[in-house]
């Protein structure tokens, strides 16, 4: 009995170091890519690398060549605050009545840029509508590369157009690319430095990405924020546009007839918000064995007693 109880109160300690380990190693560490930088601590983020843009003049035949920064500077409020939070809506692309992509997510856009007021730089930035609409001319299904653009119309502020280009592996499917084109307006960047760019589109894009990146049976699923840096392709006074994606759920090469995703396969970082169910279970186990110790104690009393009786 007294090597029971030995055996017992040993394995209660072990159990309590490995829920101390356990505890200690589930936390969020940054996201690190390549040569970019994080954008974002404890959230799915996607760097890219430093791009070069060469524009030339007609007038002169000269060229230009600017460096575009992989990385926007801490950005203060919006001058216009944007809505609390930005609306979500599934979109799919078909041909042949058989749909290829079926999304749903929620887009942000912040824009820095050079401003006559805050000392030289503002920030600006705004949702993509749930009334986005997808654009059937640029949008696509074929084997190797699949697209989902959508045109937005933001009523007094801009309008333009976003596409996420997917591409398939033998292993998984990805968004390997997204592009942006915006237009520059007064409502939207109401103390841009240069008047005349004023009406101007604008186009930032992102490539060689790895986003939504998910095995061909699933489809991807991430609740946290995914940020995506977009960099400028053409020299005007903004720093390119930071992408921020919500509440996503994406699936393409999919090949179905009704608009119903797979089986879901969530990201990591929605993974880390779930994890205090190991320590958790590991309590309830340490609670269990607590109570056999205490179950087998009153046992090995009891019957102690009994032989007490009976050698009497």
């Amino acid at each position: 009995m007294n090597r029971l109880l030995l055996f017992c109160g040993l394995f209660a300690i072990y159990g309590f170091v490995i829920l101390q380990s356990l505890a200690q190693n589930i936390t969020s560490e940054p996201t690190e890519a390549g040569n970019g930088t994080t954008l974002f601590t404890n959230e799915a983020t996607v760097t890219t690398p430093t791009t070069t843009v060469s524009t030339s003049s007609p007038t002169n035949q000269t060229t230009q060549s600017t460096p575009i920064p992989t990385t926007l500077p801490t950005l203060p409020p919006p001058t216009t605050p944007l809505p609390p939070e930005a609306p979500t809506n599934p979109w799919n692309v078909s041909t042949n009545g058989f749909i290829c992509i079926l999304a749903e997510f929620a887009l942000t856009l912040r824009i820095g840029y050079n401003s006559t007021v805050k000392d030289g730089y503002d920030t600006t930035g705004f949702n993509i509508p749930s009334d986005a609409s997808v654009d059937t001319n640029n949008s696509y299904c074929n084997n190797i590369t699949q697209v989902l653009s959508l045109n937005f119309d933001i009523v007094n502020q801009t309008m333009g157009n976003i596409t996420f280009t997917f591409n398939q592996t033998k292993d998984n499917i990805n968004v390997e690319k997204v592009k942006l084109i915006y237009q520059l307006t007064e409502n939207l960047f109401p103390n841009y430095i240069n008047k005349k760019d004023y009406g101007k589109m604008i186009t930032a894009e992102s490539d060689n990405l790895a986003l939504f990146e998910v095995d061909h049976s699933h489809a991807y699923g991430c609740n946290s924020k995914t940020s995506v840096k977009l960099n400028n392709i053409a020299i005007v006074e903004t720093n390119g546009a930071e992408l921020e994606i919500t509440k996503a759920r994406v699936q393409a090469f999919m090949n179905k007839t009704t608009d119903e995703f797979s089986a879901v396969s969530e990201c990591k970082a929605d993974g880390t918000e779930v994890s205090d169910v190991v320590p958790i279970a590991v309590g309830a186990s340490l609670a269990g064995l607590v109570l056999i110790v205490l179950i087998a104690y009153f046992v090995g009393r009891k019957r102690s007693r009994r032989l007490a009786y009976q050698s009497v």
